[in-house]
């Protein structure tokens, strides 16, 4: 669970025991060497770009000036060995039981250790909250209790969702039991009261994966017409956006990404700071100036994962992320599709993707190396 009212010492504890868990997996999990039998590797264009992306983190987090953020560059390649090693491990074991299907059985039965794991923390939380007299349900501030806020409260009801509707969706073993039919609906609910961003990520995977991926022939040329004259309609309007509206509608982010780029402008647009670093350096020289809230601010999020990842390595690692996620959102099918767009479309908006340990981005990534596994058996 990561979604926890911050403290201190809870926090730091939290990281330090994420790291050293993945690390000693790691480690267990090179001497136990479980897939003996099968030959199970990333795709060779995902793992030098990955590779190739977290190099460029971590050369400009030393290059830089700044050493605040020696955990978050140190760990984003730790998380990623793990998440693969862990997938690999799953197939080994899967594989003892089926020789078909591996990688697909693999991600539905991820996926639903996922559901238990998150349903179960869900559960706990309440639970805790109930019997210390704790309000789980304030909607003036901090809804959810221990929860650190609604963003996290509502990412968190959003992962859920999204993996309840994979697994009801999927094509091997479609999940129609009334348990996750509830679960859908409880986190859709929870959504609905706290993260705007969550709202529209648990509604365009449905809208592309039942809608969107669906719509061919004459409706496909009827309905991009449709969208195409409400853009043009919608042109006429532009006018009317200004800076403050935008700032306003997106609560405060726009200030936020534009004291980013001037930052990214001054040192060069193929440079970068290394991960969350440039956030440090945007409220050391903007607290005090009464520009929006970054006056009460302890840490800086730029609030969008794409703004994350031009600050930390610069134009390059912006192109190398692009072409490893198109590449893979094109080859899969549309339900993963779907999830992966929604995700990403979400990500723009936080910075979630930049942060492998959150909730919302395990699952993001999980998907992501399962799809781009290659499998072969010496059976």
């Amino acid at each position: 669970m990561n979604s926890i009212k911050f403290n201190e010492t809870i926090a730091e504890i939290g990281s330090i025991g994420k790291l050293v868990f993945c690390i000693l997996f790691i480690s267990t999990s090179l001497f136990l060497n479980l897939n003996s039998v099968l030959k199970i590797k990333l795709k060779n264009y995902a793992l030098f770009i990955l590779i190739a992306v977290i190099l460029v983190f971590n050369s400009f987090y030393y290059i830089s000036s700044t050493n605040n953020n020696f955990l978050a560059n140190i760990a984003f390649p730790i998380y990623f060995v793990f998440y693969f090693l862990f997938i690999k491990n799953y197939i080994s074991i899967i594989a003892l039981k089926n020789r078909t299907n591996i990688l697909e059985l693999t991600k539905i039965k991820i996926l639903s250790l996922f559901r238990v794991i998150l349903f179960s923390n869900f559960v706990f939380w309440f639970i805790l909250a109930y019997g210390t007299g704790v309000n789980m349900i304030n909607f003036d501030e901090n809804f959810g209790g221990f929860f650190q806020d609604e963003i996290h409260f509502g990412l968190f009801a959003a992962t859920g969702f999204i993996i309840s509707f994979y697994l009801r969706f999927n094509n091997l073993q479609k999940d129609v039991s009334i348990f996750n039919y509830v679960l859908l609906l409880v986190y859709f609910i929870i959504v609905l009261f706290t993260s705007r961003n969550a709202l529209m990520i648990t509604l365009i995977i449905p809208f592309y994966v039942l809608v969107f991926s669906r719509i061919k022939g004459f409706v496909a040329i009827f309905f991009y017409t449709f969208i195409s004259i409400m853009i043009i309609e919608f042109y006429h309007y532009l006018n009317l956006i200004t800076v403050e509206n935008i700032n306003t509608i997106t609560s405060g982010r726009l200030t936020i990404w534009m004291l980013a780029i001037e930052e990214i402008n001054q040192n060069g647009w193929f440079g970068g700071f290394g991960l969350l670093n440039l956030n440090d350096i945007i409220l050391a020289r903007n607290q005090g100036i009464g520009l929006f809230y970054l006056d009460r601010l302890e840490y800086l999020s730029l609030h969008s994962s794409f703004v994350e990842l031009l600050a930390g390595g610069g134009v390059l690692a912006i192109l190398f992320f692009a072409y490893l996620i198109i590449k893979s959102v094109i080859k899969v099918d549309n339900l993963n599709r779907g999830i992966l767009l929604g995700i990403l479309i979400g990500a723009f908006f936080e910075s979630y993707l930049m942060q492998p340990f959150m909730l919302i981005s395990i699952l993001f990534y999980f998907i992501f190396f399962i799809n781009n596994i290659s499998v072969k058996t010496g059976y």
